[in-house]
């Protein structure tokens, strides 16, 4: 599986929220190249349960920032937030059920990606709209 590439479309202009994003995108690189590299699962199972670890963290800090910042559908955000942690908490469970690590990555790219990109474009344009100084 190729590394999951961070591109400006994924950066919302906030430099915390942009910092965790390019940290969990690290992690999520750093799994893959465990899973190419067909190592230890226990490797893989200890830097999965990181990503997941800092996805929990991100949320927390991004609906505070949101809540904080006046960002009227925050509500429609935790929605999309909680439905994240379901899956990745789904995908831990099929860690230690040995699913294929590759199956495992490619649920969590597309979860992330839903999280990241399509969640949070609503408010990276509301960022925009009330002149948020950015990074």
């Amino acid at each position: 599986m190729k590394h999951f590439e961070l591109r400006d479309s994924f950066l919302i202009g906030h430099r915390q929220i942009d910092a965790e994003h390019a940290h969990m995108v690290k992690l999520l690189n750093a799994c893959i190249d465990i899973s190419n590299t067909n190592a230890n699962r226990a490797d893989f199972s200890t830097k999965f349960l990181e990503l997941g670890d800092a996805v929990r963290k991100h949320i927390i800090n991004e609906e505070a920032i949101m809540t904080e910042l006046g960002y009227l559908n925050v509500d429609t955000e935790i929605n999309v937030h909680e439905k994240g942690i379901q899956v990745f908490g789904e995908l831990v469970k099929d860690c230690r059920r040995n699913v294929s690590t590759e199956m495992i990555l490619k649920q969590a790219v597309c979860n992330l990606l839903e999280l990241m990109l399509k969640a949070d474009l609503g408010f990276k344009d509301y960022l925009h709209q009330t002149g948020y100084p950015g990074p």
